[in-house]
């Protein structure tokens, strides 16, 4: 129990901003699940509106310290200046480049891509009621580039290194694997 005046005043502020914090963690939850019924209901135009209204939202909340760091959406909790610079060293470098994550740990492009953004879409992706399968098909492409360490632009690069610049000719094979079907990693040079 408070006995002074000014630990009555704490207690009154206390109480003033827990009540602030449920009725911003429930309006949150409200955009969240408004912006699931319109996914669910296949109505891209009304998900985007919905998704627009909810981002302010959960921005909001993370910084506030609302929910926890691991339920925050990576690009609510990356300032803007570390996002810009990893994107240009992912640019520069590729699988290879050095990033600056959420913790401030530094890791490759590879094992931010295989330790968190691969395990965290197929959480994400499960979580909306994606198909176990489906999810498991197009993940496991961007898995296999990574394993294999082949995207599109390096087997550009290593194509034109084995047989000279003639962009004719890059642009023939590339169409001719890209018709092929099957992903970038297994293709050959």
């Amino acid at each position: 129990m408070a006995n002074s005046p000014q630990a009555l005043k704490r207690a009154r502020q206390a109480e003033k901003h827990r009540q602030q914090n449920a009725s911003r963690r429930s309006a949150m939850r409200t955009y969240v699940k408004n912006t699931l019924k319109a996914i669910a209901t296949g109505d891209k135009e009304a998900a985007v509106a919905a998704f627009k209204l909810a981002v302010p939202f959960i921005d909001r909340a993370a910084g506030r310290g609302l929910i926890h760091a691991n339920n925050t959406p990576p690009e609510a909790a990356i300032p803007f200046a570390l996002a810009h610079a990893n994107f240009y060293a992912a640019c520069r470098e590729g699988l290879g480049a050095r990033l600056q994550w959420l913790d401030g740990s530094g890791l490759t492009a590879r094992e931010l891509l295989t330790l968190d953004l691969i395990p965290r879409a197929r959480r994400g992706l499960l979580a909306l009621g994606i198909d176990a399968q489906e999810v498991a098909a197009w993940l496991g492409i961007i898995a296999g580039r990574v394993r294999m360490g082949q995207t599109g632009a390096d087997w550009q690069r290593a194509f034109v290194q084995r047989h000279g610049a003639d962009m004719t000719l890059l642009t023939g094979a590339y169409l001719e694997r890209q018709r092929s079907g099957r992903p970038v990693h297994e293709w050959t040079l």
